[in-house]
């Protein structure tokens, strides 16, 4: 069991608004090398985050699940920071409007010449798909 007394100030940011502001014992993050877990003492790093499940913890328990788009992280002594494009908790996922979005951007890409257009598809397709998986629990 972790620590009580051990824990850190984690800074959930949007654009729009602070998503989450806690101390917190851990947190799990989709970093690009990967997951990685973040504890109290941890290295100060700055890594790109994937699209993907983040979780708070509160000792050993899951607070908090939240599907992130992507985004950053950025961990300085007893704070971390995360800064992605956008969020929703996990429990809020609409698996049947998330699967509607990978047909509808699938779609597009069949028809759709223009490189730069088709990479930006592609990077939304890969953000819908993972929530799809992290929806079916995958």
């Amino acid at each position: 069991m972790i620590d009580q007394q051990n824990k850190f100030t984690l800074n959930i940011l949007t654009p729009e608004k602070k998503f989450l502001e806690d101390q917190v014992s851990m947190v799990t993050v989709p970093a690009f090398e990967g997951e990685i877990g973040i504890l109290p003492g941890h290295i100060s790093i700055i890594t790109y985050l994937n699209p993907g499940l983040l979780k708070v913890y509160q000792d050993d328990l899951v607070i908090e699940s939240i599907f992130i788009y992507g985004g950053f992280i950025e961990v300085n002594q007893d704070k971390v920071t995360v800064l992605i494009s956008d969020a929703i908790k996990k429990s809020e996922v609409n698996l049947q409007h998330a699967l509607n979005l990978v047909e509808e951007i699938e779609l597009k890409l069949l028809n759709v010449n223009d490189p730069d257009y088709q990479k930006i598809l592609k990077h939304e397709l890969a953000i819908y798909n993972k929530m799809v998986e992290v929806s079916k629990g995958v």
